[in-house]
Order: structure tokens, then sequence, then C-alpha cells
């Protein structure tokens, strides 16, 4: 099932049910109830009914997005660029992605590899402090962030959950989601970095 898909047309609609799920994309009731589920837990829907069977979709939510790679096209045709920066993420430094010149992107070149593989931590992801300051600048800019790697699961989730925590304290929309896997050691270097430069406490 593809839920980021199934995310991408529900943020597009004023309300969402099951049924329609189900009938748009060709899956059974109990998938649909499965996303109708995984989109109340990332704070997509309301966990409240509008009435039977049918579920607001909740606009202005946190402005960070998630997105793959395979996706970014599709993500980048239905967003204004102008409100829009983007961290993006790559392996091959002849594979990085395609984006609208009038876009800041913040791009890094880092595997995503996790504990315990990594032997040395002090090296690993050293533009965090830059990441940081970036992430800053752009939430004072009012922008909105689109995080972007291979897989839109494990480093892109890793910074839009350092995000989310340092900004809204709500990190666990990504930790605790059965959608991503976000990279442990990207996760807590970023947010280490943001909650120093924003003058929190760093635990």
């Amino acid at each position: 099932m593809d839920y980021l898909a199934i995310e991408e047309f529900v943020m597009m609609q004023e309300s969402v049910s099951a049924e329609l799920l189900a009938e748009t994309f060709n899956i059974d009731d109990f998938d649909a109830e499965k996303a109708i589920n995984r989109l109340q837990i990332l704070g997509v829907i309301s966990n409240e009914e509008i009435y039977e069977g049918e579920y607001e979709v909740l606009q202005g939510g946190l402005p960070i997005d998630v997105v793959s790679l395979a996706m970014l096209d599709k993500k980048l045709s239905s967003i204004d660029p102008l409100e829009y920066v983007a961290i993006s993420f790559y392996d091959d430094p002849e594979a990085v992605a395609d984006y609208p010149d009038v876009m800041d992107v913040f791009y890094a070149n880092t595997l995503d590899i996790d504990y315990p593989a990594i032997s040395n931590f002090s090296t690993f992801f050293p533009n965090a402090e830059a990441m940081a300051d970036f992430i800053i600048a752009a939430m004072n800019d009012g922008k909105k962030i689109l995080c972007q790697c291979t897989y839109g699961s494990s480093r892109s989730a890793a910074v839009a959950a350092a995000i989310a925590e340092a900004f809204y304290d709500a990190g666990d929309l990504y930790l605790a989601s059965f959608r991503y896997k976000p990279n442990k050691f990207i996760y807590r270097k970023l947010l280490t970095a943001l909650k120093r430069k924003l003058n929190k406490i760093v635990d």
C-alpha cells in the first residue's frame, strides 16, 4: 500500500472517508481503515468524525513535509516553491535531486547509516550545525521545510522529527509513526544543535 500517495491525496481534500480511500486506491476496507489510523497518528486527519465514517483533513499543520526521491517531482508540482526551503540528502554526487531555482536547498551528502554501524560519531554528519542554522533561518522567515531523502523514511524523517521536537515538542509524530524509521544519530545530532542554537535545554 502506497501510504505516501494516500497522504498526498488526502491533503488535497477537505474531508475523507475509508470508503473513499478504498475506492480511489483499489484497496480493501481493512487497509483503508489502517490508512485512516496512520493518518490520524501523523495528525493529517482529525481523530473526531465530522459525521459517520468521514474525517476532517487538518490543514495548516506543522510546516514540515517528508518526501522520497521518487515522489519529489509530484510534490514539487503541488506546492509553491517560494513558500518552501528543502533539505536534500543524497548518496551519489552524480544523482543530486533537481529543485526549482527559486527554492533554497541545503544539500547533505550523508549516507544512511545508524547505530551501531557508525565507528566515529564525531565525524559522522558533520553538517548538522550548518543544517540547524539553515532550518532556524527558514523558520524565522516563515518558510515550510521539505525534507527529502532516497526513500523518505530515515534521514529525511530524522530531520523532520528534530525540527518538530525542537520547535513544537512534537518529535513523536515521526518517531512513533509506523511510516517512518528516523535515523537516530542524525535526529540526535541535529536536535542537539537546534536546541543549543535556540537556547533550549539539551538533554
